[in-house]
């Protein structure tokens, strides 16, 4: 978790995309090219996301919109904002006094650590380490007003819907650059994509064999003194979470402890001698293909719309050129 200011009294769950908060994509890996079987990390509700350059297209293509919307509302600084890489999410200014919890996740780290060496390396923050390395935006210090304009979030300001005068937009020129883009804003709609990712597992973890790979990784990590059922446990131990903040209350939680570094390499050993990833993968992929086939038209209807906001920002794009 991270937090931003240490006057926080409230919690906010922001859940950062690899590529741009508020896209359909889920916090995942993201591929150049629609998921195929040359790729042997795809899993078969890969092939409804868009590709890394078209939500990247829409993120530019969000932010252009965002900035003319800004200008509009008193802040003319902002008709010069660089897309080049575009912004990231903004996050809450300090003065608003509000704890943001950001959570990091990555199909390549979707059952959880597997690599000793990237354990060792990054404990339990591969996902965050991979973000960081493949990510196309800037970070952006924004002041409170600019932040409620952005967002909507007045209740950090609390004040009505204005900025200078200017009433802003539901949800900020950010939610109205949405639905120019999509014609609706895409976080006030469920995912099917993100549900078919959600219940291959849900529904993997009820299994007869998932429970027996879960068994026989416990029983590795108990001959290493660990004691968990399964590897989430381990993971999210706030056991852990405690002693780290017990011994350094003001370390960076994306910098991992030798304790988590030290459980999640144990979690990964035992991964690879118990054959977890194939076998839980495996009834993963089974699960999906039966979940694709009782929802394959929203799933294509939600692709449909994400290829015509694409398209669409590729427009806007080119107007600016």
């Amino acid at each position: 978790m991270r937090q931003t200011t240490p006057l926080a009294a409230a919690a906010v769950a922001v859940f950062a995309l690899v590529t741009a908060c508020g896209s359909r994509q889920p916090a995942s890996r993201q591929h150049e090219e629609p998921a195929g079987s040359a790729d042997s990390s795809a899993l078969p509700v890969d092939r409804y996301e868009l590709t890394r350059t078209d939500n990247e297209t829409i993120d530019r293509a969000r932010w252009a919109l965002a900035r003319s919307c800004m200008n509009d509302l008193g802040f003319p600084a902002l008709r010069t904002l660089s897309l080049d890489p575009p912004p990231a999410w903004p996050m809450p200014p300090q003065q608003a006094g509000v704890l943001v919890a950001v959570s990091f996740t990555a199909d390549t780290d979707r059952y959880g650590v597997s690599d000793p060496k990237q354990a060792a390396v990054h404990g339990y923050q591969g996902a965050y380490a991979e973000w960081k390395a493949n990510r196309k935006t800037a970070d952006r210090k924004w002041t409170l007003p600019q932040y409620v304009a952005l967002t909507g979030e007045f209740e950090y300001q609390r004040n009505k819907n204005t900025v200078h005068g200017h009433t802003v937009p539901a949800h900020g020129c950010l939610g109205q650059a949405d639905r120019t883009l999509y014609g609706f804003r895409p976080q006030d709609r469920r995912d099917p994509v993100l549900d078919v990712k959600g219940e291959g597992i849900t529904e993997g973890e009820k299994t007869n064999e998932w429970k027996a790979a879960d068994r026989a990784w416990s029983a590795c990590m108990k001959a290493r003194g660990y004691h968990y059922a399964k590897p989430s446990d381990a993971r999210n131990d706030p056991r852990r979470s405690e002693k780290e903040f017990a011994q350094n209350p003001h370390r960076d939680p994306h910098v991992p402890s030798g304790l988590e570094k030290a459980t999640a390499v144990a979690d990964a050993v035992c991964k690879q001698k118990t054959r977890y990833v194939p076998t839980v993968r495996a009834i993963d992929i089974r699960v999906q293909k039966h979940l694709i086939q009782q929802n394959r038209t929203a799933l294509e209807e939600a692709y449909r719309q994400s290829k015509a906001a694409a398209d669409k920002a590729r427009a806007i794009l080119r107007n600016l050129a």
